[in-house]
């Protein structure tokens, strides 16, 4: 009784109902894809886990992949924070650092003086 009301079922769904069908499990399983994602970065990040993308100036990543500081980066950036507030250009600054090997733009350098956390400008 019961498999000759499922084939009855099956036999009465049209091609057009059974990819709307197949469209609404496909849509349910992107939407769990999406949360499980979510939940792995959100997990990551609370666990200090640096979760991609090129490296902020002053930081590397660590063996545990941890965003931890890099000591002569972050020298470098108190160098540029003293030339600014000395009143240096951005050009200055810039031919400052790749004197000491450090090879920024000039928009890294822009992001470099006010992007660091601590800082007022």
């Amino acid at each position: 009784m019961r498999q000759r009301f499922c084939q009855r079922a099956v036999k009465s769904i049209s091609p057009a109902g059974c990819f709307t069908i197949l469209s609404a499990v496909a849509k349910a399983e992107r939407d769990r894809i999406c949360e499980r994602v979510a939940q792995v970065k959100q997990d990551q990040k609370g666990r200090g886990r640096y979760l991609g993308g090129k490296v902020p100036f002053g930081y590397r990543v660590a063996d545990d992949g941890a965003l931890v500081s890099d000591d002569a980066q972050q020298d470098a950036i108190q160098v540029a924070h003293r030339m600014r507030a000395e009143g240096a250009t951005m050009r200055a600054m810039l031919a400052a650092l790749a004197k000491n090997g450090h090879h920024l733009s000039l928009g890294a350098v822009h992001r470099v003086l006010h992007d660091t956390p601590g800082t007022t400008e």
